[in-house]
């Protein structure tokens, strides 16, 4: 009788705290994703110009990112990991779905359907464009 009001009592406490279970502190966003193509273009403050066609990369370019529960964000690129807090990123509205992430360089956007990334090179004034499958 006594384990059972100490069983009940220790589900109580934890059905107090709130943030216990299954999707307790579930990231908002957790994807890796694999590009086989790349289009390198001109850019400036009107877009991309002078790009040069897309082209089939020799291994994948593997992008993974993960926004937690609480905000920070970690990139991944082909192995790398970089770190980022709420200032750092920026997520898309309902209809465009992305995620930007900035840094000393440029800009990472990663759209969350996987299909294209791109990479602002501010030092470079260069966009690089990384693809799924082919864009046409």
């Amino acid at each position: 009788m006594k384990r059972l009001a100490l069983c009940l009592a220790v589900l109580f406490a934890l059905a107090a705290c709130g943030d216990v279970g299954p999707g307790a502190g579930a990231d908002r966003f957790n994807a890796r994703f694999h590009y086989f193509y790349s289009e390198t273009c001109d850019y400036d403050i009107n877009g991309p110009y002078n790009c040069s066609g897309v082209s089939s990369m020799s291994s994948p370019f593997t992008i993974g990112l993960k926004i937690t529960h609480d905000g920070y964000a970690s990139l991944r690129l082909d192995g790398d990991w970089f770190y980022y807090s709420e200032s750092e990123y920026s997520e898309g509205d309902d209809y465009y779905q992305f995620y930007d992430v900035y840094d000393a360089h440029g800009q990472m956007t990663v759209f969350d359907d996987g299909f294209e990334a791109i990479f602002l090179n501010e030092w470079t004034n260069e966009a690089v464009y990384y693809y799924a499958d082919l864009p046409y």
